[in-house]
């Protein structure tokens, strides 16, 4: 290619190109292959595994790509989204490209260390120009994610460290109850009985009989269209001068039970563990808004240190760090096992027999 063209990865049918731009075909299989160097864009034109497809961008030279889906899987982390390949779309996905590129250059390159997932993150924000706001998603066990952050292994827990060491804003969101089991936010909540725990609880109105003192449920007290005490017999005729009704009160149908009122209790709807209101854990989702020190570290390429981080917050980050990275390559190399491809030809591979990256972003800067 010549010097002025630009690289355009695609997946799939290679659309019609305007000048300045060259088609790099990866896929192998039904893997991406081998792609040589740096690239400018990815096109997605048609239908991939969205956890392939990013799991193979994240480990390439240009993580930070801008991404065009125009296969109609409404891929979360694109930039620009259309259902099918029309000149228009793609003249579209490609003008959206053009217009990150001047941000994209500011950024240092991503370095293969245990920093590439949270500059990756900073990255996408100082280039997109975007807070990070969790959307709600049933599909996920959190109950909530990050669109944008798709395919980045704990994203939230990333975003919470960065927070933590001054590169991110945090802004409350909402607050959900999470499973005591398998922490899923994915919970029924219920009304239950306080005594056998059972949901098959109704609410009946509490009747105080004056003369006898006896108080239950309403139905215990009625027969027929008439109310007759099952204490004394009396026949409570006249409300305010026989009897009142000085509360509600929760019944029990399985034990037989009452009580003044129902226990909460959450029901997980993925290992259906049952977790009492009083003992369950919240857990408390946030927007995320970049920071000046974080566009700092996303320009030089580190998490920087003199962030006026107290020593005890950045030792907590460093270990933090270092545990997220570890899970991270042990889930990429335990989905990927498999197939044993990966991105070559770019300075990198990630293998499951690799020693542990040495922490030198916080620390130590660039690599």
């Amino acid at each position: 290619p010549g010097a002025t063209e630009r690289r355009l990865v695609v997946f799939g049918p290679v659309p019609t190109l305007s000048a300045g731009w060259t088609a790099v075909v990866p896929t192998a299989g039904d893997h991406p292959g081998a792609v040589s160097g740096p690239f400018d864009t990815v096109l997605v034109s048609a239908p991939i595994q969205s956890s392939v497809l990013l799991g193979w961008l994240y480990d390439s030279a240009s993580p930070l790509a801008p991404l065009i889906d125009l296969s109609g899987a409404n891929l979360a982390r694109a930039d620009i989204q259309a259902p099918i390949v029309t000149p228009d779309t793609v003249a579209a996905g490609l003008a959206r490209a053009g217009a990150l590129a001047s941000e994209l250059a500011m950024l240092a390159p991503v370095p293969l260390n245990q920093d590439r997932d949270g500059l990756i993150i900073l990255g996408l924000m100082f280039s997109r120009k975007a807070d990070l706001v969790p959307v709600l998603d049933a599909g996920q066990k959190d109950f909530y994610c990050y669109p944008r952050l798709d395919g980045i292994s704990d994203a939230s827990s990333w975003l919470e460290m960065l927070a933590d060491a001054g590169l991110l804003s945090r802004t409350f969101h909402d607050r959900v109850y999470v499973c005591g089991q398998c922490q899923s936010a994915r919970l029924s909540v219920r009304e239950v009985c306080q005594g056998c725990k059972s949901s098959q609880i109704t609410e009946e109105t509490l009747v105080h009989h004056y003369r006898c003192g006896m108080q239950g449920p309403r139905s215990t007290f009625l027969h027929e269209e008439t109310l007759v005490c099952p204490k004394c017999s009396g026949v409570l005729r006249h409300f305010g001068v026989d009897y009142d009704t000085p509360g509600q009160i929760i019944c029990c149908h399985a034990c037989g039970g009452t009580a003044t009122d129902p226990e909460i209790s959450f029901l997980c709807a993925d290992c259906h563990t049952v977790t009492s209101g009083a003992s369950a854990r919240r857990r408390d989702w946030h927007s995320f808004r970049l920071t000046k020190a974080g566009e700092v570290a996303a320009i030089e390429g580190r998490l920087v240190e003199a962030l006026g981080v107290s020593q005890p917050v950045l030792e907590q980050v460093k270990g933090r760090a270092a545990r997220l990275a570890r899970g991270h390559r042990q889930r990429r190399d335990q989905a990927r096992e498999p197939h044993q491809w990966r991105a070559a030809g770019i300075g990198f591979r990630l293998q499951r027999d690799r020693p542990p990256r040495q922490f030198d972003g916080v620390v130590r800067g660039r690599v």
